[in-house]
């Protein structure tokens, strides 16, 4: 508990040091094993980058952990937020590597690209991770079947997207969402995460194919949900609608709220409630 306690204060220091995030990307990523996603950046999925845009290479950090354990460790790959406009590659990726080490998971955090009009490439670029996490799993001292997936916001549709849509050799062993978008239902999605992924005028079929909730079966992986019960942003009925889906489907659930308006609280656990949230994610991880 009092190393749990120090990592707590760690955090909450690193978030006053936020301002400096591109030094900070440096500094996190420099023990990591970093390599391009496609082999000299030849994916099967294109995109089209708009003018003025700046696009970047898609690429996989992994850390292994320092110390060898008796048997492969298991791994979890976080899907960092940004509306599909952006990645917060920092706050929800990099700057968790000192909690999952602490746990004794390999954390990898996938930097995929942007949609600009293919709502596959995202969602390509993560199960190439998990290829990639697969295939180096002897290298990385990784358990193969035991690679989870962590999304937040609407990384967190890109995370639960892949945990029910992946091919069964592909297919995450758990699913882990903070203040994840679920649904593309004008009702209660983050409208510019579903103009950002679908377009203005997506077809039925396709708003459909990416409202998670419309598409749980029994054999989806287990989820630890976490969401502010006011959050000002992603509503979380978003949430709520999942966990829903998720339990009448059979599949083992938790959510976790917390009476906050807050989107977004990814790393800050500076307060009681915050704290709260890696205590619970910490003890759910360890309970199979």
């Amino acid at each position: 508990m009092r190393k749990f306690l120090a990592l707590i204060t760690f955090f909450c220091l690193a978030v006053v040091a936020q301002g400096q995030s591109q030094s900070m990307i440096q500094y996190y990523a420099a023990d990591a094993v970093t390599l391009p996603l496609w082999s000299q950046a030849e994916s099967p999925l294109r995109t089209n980058i708009p003018a003025g845009a700046t696009d970047y290479l898609p690429q996989l950090y992994v850390f292994p952990l320092k110390s060898s354990t008796e048997k492969p460790a298991r791994a979890i790959l976080l899907c960092p937020g940004g509306a599909y406009g952006a990645v917060s590659l920092f706050r929800e990726g990099l700057m968790w590597k000192h909690f999952f080490r602490n746990e004794n998971i390999v954390l990898a955090v996938v930097n995929y690209r942007l949609p600009y009009g293919n709502h596959e490439v995202p969602k390509g670029d993560v199960l190439q991770a998990i290829r990639l996490l697969k295939l180096h799993a002897a290298e990385w001292g990784i358990n193969p079947t035991d690679i989870g997936i962590m999304g937040f916001s609407a990384g967190g549709h890109l995370a639960s997207t892949v945990a029910l849509q992946a091919p069964v050799d592909l297919r995450p062993a758990f699913q882990v969402l903070f203040y994840p978008v679920i649904t593309m239902n004008k009702a209660f999605t983050h409208p510019d995460t579903r103009r950002n992924l679908l377009g203005d005028s997506p077809s039925r079929e396709l708003v459909c194919a990416y409202s998670g909730e419309l598409n749980v079966t029994p054999d989806a992986p287990r989820a630890f949900i976490a969401t502010g019960s006011a959050d000002n942003v992603v509503p979380a009925l978003n949430s709520a609608t999942y966990y829903s889906a998720l339990l009448s489907a059979g599949v083992k659930a938790d959510i976790h709220t917390w009476p906050t308006n807050v989107h977004g609280f990814a790393i800050e656990f500076c307060t009681p409630w915050q704290a709260n949230v890696m205590l619970e994610l910490r003890d759910w991880l360890h309970s199979f």
